[in-house]
């Protein structure tokens, strides 16, 4: 499930229009906080999102 955040969540910028850019940028602020708190306890998701990331 965490490799399909990463690899779906930026198809979302091309399905909203200029009205949902705010919304977007404050969900991507919201998964980026979500991802550096698995990092931080080692949580088996982090590596998920880290491979999907292509990193």
């Amino acid at each position: 499930m965490g490799v399909a955040l990463v690899v779906f969540w930026p198809a979302l910028f091309f399905v909203g229009g200029n009205d949902r850019k705010e919304e977007l940028s404050r969900l991507k602020g919201e998964y980026d906080a979500l991802e550096q708190a698995a990092n931080q306890k080692n949580c088996p998701v982090a590596s998920e999102l880290k491979a999907g990331r292509g990193g």
